[in-house]
């Protein structure tokens, strides 16, 4: 059975996020408790319909003092945790 519902993001989970490169520059952060203070982060146990689809985990991270921003989504891909591309954040 499928758990549709967000997750809390670990601390562990957090610090691998902050390790892609731009990361603290996107969010004109220098810390991780600044991190903290500006953007919103959920986690999806993500099962794609198509068979061909991604399977794993799913990060989305919204800026807190922007609603203009699109979040950022992160996957993990070849035990890596990376951000999928989009037109909409040029800084990845």
């Amino acid at each position: 059975m499928k758990d549709y519902k967000p997750l809390e993001i670990s601390i562990e989970e957090w610090a691998e996020i902050l390790e892609i490169s731009g990361m603290f520059d996107f969010w004109d952060c220098h810390d991780e408790s600044c991190i903290k203070e500006k953007v919103y982060g959920v986690k999806f146990n993500f099962v794609s319909e198509n068979r061909n689809g991604y399977l794993g985990d799913l990060y989305l991270l919204q800026s807190a003092e922007s609603h203009t921003l699109s979040p950022i989504t992160v996957i993990r891909e070849d035990g890596k945790l990376k951000v999928v591309e989009n037109p909409n954040s040029p800084c990845f």
